[in-house]
């Protein structure tokens, strides 16, 4: 990326540095102007997501949300090259996740009718981002099933682990118990 100058950009694009910068402020803008649309994905996939127990609710969002993201497989696939290849972006990839799983959270706390403060959209934000994470090396890891069934996969996976570390069979004082 450093290699890469905003005036080859703009060339490449066919417009000019002064509209690059007011568009995208500098060139990792470029690589995250997806952000908005990222965001309005998770809204949405929220919004279509069936309103049985949070479980199905947050299982259905996901699997939605899945689907936007497998949309834009070549995208995302060509970003994730550029982040690896300049670690000086995993800074702002956490940052969007970061943001990413509080609109999750704020999706699931409006379309529940509860305080965005309340515990359970918050950990079910933060499982969700667990889920897609595990989802997503999953299907990069040449599986042939769908980013949908890979976050269908982990999300019954994690419903599992979940149920495990919760197990009465499992905890000793209130916490998880390791075997000897």
């Amino acid at each position: 990326m450093e290699a890469v100058t905003v005036e080859q950009i703009c060339a490449a694009a066919g417009i000019g540095p002064a509209t690059f910068y007011r568009h995208f402020g500098t060139k990792d803008g470029v690589l995250f102007a997806y952000r908005p649309f990222f965001l309005e994905a998770i809204r949405e996939a929220v919004a279509r997501a069936p309103t049985g127990t949070t479980a199905d609710q947050l299982e259905g969002a996901l699997l939605g949300f899945a689907d936007y993201l497998e949309v834009h497989a070549e995208e995302l696939a060509m970003r994730d090259r550029i982040v690896t290849a300049n670690p000086v972006l995993l800074s702002r990839t956490l940052l969007v996740q970061r943001e990413w799983e509080a609109e999750l959270a704020g999706a699931l706390a409006a379309a529940r009718d509860v305080p965005d403060t309340d515990p359970t959209v918050w950990w079910n934000a933060a499982l969700g981002l667990v889920v897609i994470r595990a989802a997503f090396r999953r299907w990069r890891g040449g599986t042939t099933a769908t980013l949908r069934q890979c976050v269908g996969e982990s999300f019954a996976e994690a419903a599992v682990t979940i149920g495990r570390c919760t197990d009465p069979e499992h905890l000793h004082g209130g916490v998880p118990s390791h075997p000897a």
